[in-house]
């Protein structure tokens, strides 16, 4: 043993000079033998995209529940997500929400039943089967309501929370020509405001539906919510033609219709959530977008959130706007029907 012990330093030369050799045979080996754990182009998985935002003021209450795209044919948003064969599922889903305090659950849970009496109107897109669920269920403010969304066919669990916005103290001020907003901030109101939407009908053969074009949107922070402090929304209105007609895709056997009063102006309160959710889209695709880098759903994508939405007002389409709606560059080619659509 004493022997081997003294031999040891003369047996770590012998071992320092095959090493380097050794070493590169070992590593030669390692890169012809070893197998990747994981597939870099593995298949597309396709996620669920939920949209609700809970506002105690209305008398009904919608979620959306929609697919991610694999968008590898180059088609555009708008003709894919208005393809109710790309939106809808073969079977419903099982969707509830429940109202929360601190000491627990409060009441019974809130069913969502799948709604098609909406398909044309309250949908961003033309929805599929299955994909509009509604409740005509009380929404309290200053709560937290929890959303639970159960696959029937896969039985997989979609679940979220909110904080719904307490409005009670909401006092604003705005000036004759709707171009400032000034409101007193509330402790539950992370963000405030402003935007302005353009609501035309398209007529083909075989349907009508109704479309929203976003226009504009100006918001303000209230990230310190300190009570009392006041904040004024001032509006820089963009061309409005311009922005209409790079929303609407031009298409041939397709008539369109201004709403009487297309132009509709709100007034948003938000929390921090929404906020976040909204800055991640540019106004033209946040309605379409289903793949957000903000989301609040676990096991999905999407948002659960609560929302204060009054209409600030409803403006109606002047006489000089059909003409412009057809004569300017910018919508020319959109083909707007010189009158407007009667509902």
């Amino acid at each position: 043993m004493a022997k081997r012990i003294k031999d040891f330093p003369n047996n770590m030369q012998q071992y320092r000079s095959i090493s380097p050799y050794l070493l590169i045979l070992l590593a030669f080996c390692w890169l012809i033998g070893c197998q990747p754990d994981f597939q870099i182009n593995a298949d597309y998985q396709e996620e669920l995209v939920v949209y609700c935002l809970l506002n105690p003021q209305d008398s009904i209450h919608y979620l959306t529940i929609s697919r991610s795209v694999l968008n590898s044919d180059g088609e555009t948003l708008d003709s894919i997500f208005r393809n109710p064969d790309r939106t809808g599922f073969n079977e419903p889903f099982e969707v509830w929400v429940e109202k929360w305090d601190q000491n627990g659950r409060i009441d019974h849970p809130i069913l969502f039943s799948p709604d098609s009496s909406t398909s044309s109107r309250s949908a961003p897109f033309h929805p599929g089967k299955n994909t509009i669920y509604s409740s005509t269920r009380n929404i309290d403010s200053g709560f937290i309501y929890r959303l639970f969304i159960i696959d029937s066919k896969t039985r997989k669990t979609l679940t979220a929370a909110c904080y719904t916005v307490s409005d009670e103290q909401l006092h604003y001020v705005m000036d004759n020509t709707y171009s400032t907003v000034t409101l007193e901030s509330l402790d539950s109101v992370y963000f405030y405001q402003t935007e302005m939407y353009f609501n035309f009908v398209e007529v083909t053969e075989k349907d009508t539906s109704y479309r929203q074009i976003p226009l504009f949107k100006h918001a303000l922070s209230n990230g310190s919510k300190k009570s009392g402090k006041v904040l004024a929304l001032s509006l820089d209105r963009p061309d409005l033609f311009n922005t209409i007609g790079k929303s609407i895709e031009v298409k041939a056997g397709i008539r369109r219709y201004a709403l009487l009063r297309p132009f509709e102006y709100r007034l948003i309160l938000g929390d921090e959530v929404l906020f976040d959710y909204q800055n991640t889209l540019n106004i033209s695709d946040q309605i379409y977008q289903t793949t957000q880098p903000i989301t609040n759903i676990m096991g999905g994508k999407g948002i659960f959130s609560s929302v204060h939405r009054k209409q600030l007002g409803s403006i109606y389409m002047l006489d000089q706007w059909y003409t412009s709606l057809s004569e300017n560059p910018d919508t020319k080619n959109l083909n707007f029907q010189p009158r407007p659509w009667h509902e």
